[in-house]
């Protein structure tokens, strides 16, 4: 008797850690710490857009089912609602949205499904060597100092509600700045997806 209950307590141990897991077992990463942010009950959005070489690419299509709760709606909006511990806080990033957004992130390199080509840091931009950047806005707060980052971009994480974000290819002779936000910030007022 001692031997059936303990089978049956360690199966509903395992059953409760699987309904956590709505990863596949190939994507799984371990969960974030508690307390960060975004968590399984937060529902952001973050603009974005994507600069290349001399123009804004169109907003990117899903690609795939959503299985993290990181995602868009062709809207230049990054949805950000994860659906699993696995994609809160640190493990909210621009890698987990590539895998439903269709970005693939790989040393100074970002393959876009939607374009059908990876471009690498060095590569031709209009005569110039170029590279890829992240700037990170705050445009509800225009005190805040823009973030521009270089390195590792797919584990750039989504910290807060209502970012913004250029990721931009370009010659080394530009400045990513001076791009701008992407034309998708207007979008964060007019939401449908947001709850009452």
């Amino acid at each position: 008797m001692l031997v059936v209950v303990l089978v049956v307590f360690m199966a509903v141990i395992v059953a409760l850690d699987d309904d956590d897991d709505v990863a596949s077992p190939s994507s799984r990463q371990p969960a974030a710490g508690a307390g960060q942010r975004p968590t399984l009950a937060d529902h952001w959005h973050a603009a974005y857009g994507i600069y290349v070489c001399d123009g804004w690419l169109a907003p990117l299509t899903d690609v795939g089912p959503d299985e993290t709760g990181i995602h868009t709606h062709t809207d230049g909006i990054a949805h950000i609602h994860p659906f699993s511990a696995r994609y809160t806080g640190a493990n909210a990033t621009w890698e987990v949205f590539g895998r439903t957004a269709g970005l693939s992130f790989g040393d100074g390199a970002i393959g876009i499904d939607e374009v059908g080509r990876t471009f690498v840091d060095g590569d031709d931009c209009d005569g110039e060597p170029a590279s890829w950047h992240l700037v990170r806005y705050q445009p509800d707060n225009s005190s805040e100092p823009v973030e521009v980052i270089t390195g590792d971009l797919g584990n750039t994480r989504f910290e807060a509600n209502r970012q913004a974000f250029t990721l931009a290819f370009v010659p080394d002779s530009v400045d990513p700045v001076s791009l701008g936000m992407p034309e998708s910030v207007p979008f964060l007022d007019r939401l449908s997806d947001v709850p009452n």
